[in-house]
């Protein structure tokens, strides 16, 4: 077998090794039924894979992004090592506000009009997981640059840009 040069080629390789993806009957968190579910967070387990995917995330992104915002396991992992490997803010967003506290949906930095946010995740269907954060971020009136995915399930309707690493028929 020939040696993989291309970075895609190895993170496709890589991730069928893990066995990320799996054949059956699932509910997506869109509410759509498929006959496959791609779980990146199982990749997130490999200090190679995640390397791989978060260095693939970085050279997608505008440089001059002062904060990666996420949500849930799938993107938070990524975000996080983002943030701490380029030293850029943080903000994690809850997919319900808190009932106790503050009873705020974002944490860790928030942002304001001065900066520009990246938003990650690790899998597009719809776009809503997308829409949540964006709508959270919104009335911090930061400007978001884009949304940065490890796969590209499907099309999704989003104000903003979106950038991907693998489409499923690249992974299926």
């Amino acid at each position: 077998m020939l040696p993989l040069t291309n970075m895609m080629e190895r993170l496709t390789r890589r991730l069928h090794e893990i066995g990320v993806v799996h054949k059956g009957k699932f509910k997506l968190s869109s509410g759509n039924i498929s006959d496959y579910y791609i779980d990146l967070r199982e990749a997130y387990g490999y200090p190679d894979t995640r390397k791989m995917i978060v260095e693939e995330l970085w050279k997608l992104m505008d440089k001059d992004v002062t904060c990666v915002a996420a949500m849930g396991y799938g993107g938070i992992s990524p975000a996080t090592i983002l943030a701490h490997d380029h030293n850029l803010n943080l903000t994690l967003v809850r997919r319900k506000p808190k009932d106790y506290s503050r009873m705020t949906s974002v944490d860790g930095y928030i942002p304001n009009e001065n900066d520009r946010i990246a938003v990650i995740d690790d899998i597009i269907t719809t776009g809503g997981s997308l829409q949540r954060i964006i709508t959270e971020l919104e009335p911090t009136r930061a400007k978001i640059v884009g949304c940065y995915v490890v796969v590209k399930r499907g099309e999704a309707d989003l104000k903003y840009p979106v950038r991907w690493l693998l489409t499923t028929e690249q992974l299926l």
